[in-house]
């Protein structure tokens, strides 16, 4: 087997029924009300409107649902509604969140995504009867398989998008965000003693506004890391690897009074394996991106550059490396993969 393979390398800088489901933090009984802490960060002088100036690591939740009502012996698909309640706004700041690949902005109101899992009305389940003789009313629409309850994971991201840059100094009025409820598809459930699972970020008022930047500089310049052509043969006796860097360098003029770091991170919506140290080609190859012989973890921010210490320029070097995945066979013929390297400021 030969095949051309190819890495890309990116850079970036109303209310419903009531009672119709209940959902919780990890399993049954859990949190209903959850809030995360967000660490502080910052904006670049350099950055312009519509950008999104900071993005959060993946939050992945485990969420447990049971307990339908809803009318007429339904069952009922598990929502996360984006922004449940009325957010804080803010001149210069946009809220956000991600989710499926998805940004959905706090501006744009109320989002009903659904999950896909799917909860059997719990009355109609204790009811075998009512069971044998409306089958098409369950998820699977066979009686002999009834879920009256739903356990699922949930991955997400808080970004926020620069409306305009604040002046140096400027400290937002932003602090807790309500991200997500997750209820039924009629709506939300506002009472106060609903069991309906609510995920909250706080500490979104610890934003620094910087008077200077970074640029970023990725070699080869094309963002291309090209493994060539090799064999299946070639594979098993040795990995293929192939070397890039990023560069981060400060603005260096009299306005740049500041000092700020730099996190950084290598993420893709593609499966990963190994303890997210290797992104699946689904071609029972894999691609691990290496610094010093230590594989990276994608989606997960790493400190890429420090600019508080007089530093001006940073390099870093970077190895990709291609090798079979342990019991798969390996599907011949050419590929490409993505990864994009984001960075936040703090």
């Amino acid at each position: 087997m030969r095949g051309a393979a190819l890495l890309l390398l990116g850079l970036l800088l109303f209310s419903g029924r009531a009672l119709a489901l209940d959902c919780y933090l990890n399993g049954p009984g859990g949190p209903v009300d959850f809030t995360g802490q967000v660490d502080p960060f910052a904006v670049p002088a350099t950055a312009k409107p519509g950008d999104i100036i900071w993005e959060s690591s993946d939050y992945n939740i485990t969420v447990y649902c049971d307990n339908n009502a809803a009318d007429r012996q339904e069952n009922e698909n598990v929502f996360a509604w984006i922004n449940p309640y009325p957010s804080p706004t803010d001149l210069y700041y946009q809220l956000g969140v991600a989710f499926n690949g998805r940004h959905f902005d706090t501006g744009g109101g109320l989002y009903g995504l659904d999950t896909h899992q799917c909860v059997d009305n719990q009355f109609l389940a204790d009811d075998p009867v009512l069971v044998r003789e409306n089958p098409e009313k369950l998820c699977s629409g066979n009686a002999a398989e009834v879920h009256t309850s739903r356990t699922f994971s949930v991955r997400f991201r808080l970004y926020v998008k620069l409306n305009s840059l604040p002046p140096p100094g400027y400290r937002s009025a932003l602090n807790t965000y309500a991200l997500m409820q997750f209820d039924g598809k009629g709506g939300i459930n506002r009472l106060a003693d609903a069991r309906n699972l609510k995920y909250r970020l706080s500490g979104l008022n610890n934003i620094t506004v910087l008077d200077c930047g970074a640029t970023l500089a990725v070699h080869p310049e094309s963002q291309i890391v090209d493994f060539g052509t090799f064999s299946a043969v070639e594979l098993a006796a040795a990995p293929r690897e192939r070397a890039f860097s990023m560069t981060a360098t400060k603005t260096q003029d009299h306005s740049c009074s500041t000092g700020f770091r730099l996190a950084a991170e290598f993420y893709t919506d593609q499966p990963l394996l190994a303890g997210n140290t290797a992104l699946d080609l689904q071609n029972g190859l894999m691609l691990k991106i290496l610094e010093a012989k230590t594989p990276q973890v994608f989606n997960r921010y790493f400190l890429f550059a420090d600019f508080s210490t007089g530093s001006l320029s940073v390099e870093k070097a970077f190895s990709a490396q291609v090798l079979p995945i342990p019991g798969r066979p390996v599907i011949p013929g050419p590929w490409e993969a993505t990864t994009v390297f984001k960075i936040n400021y703090y």
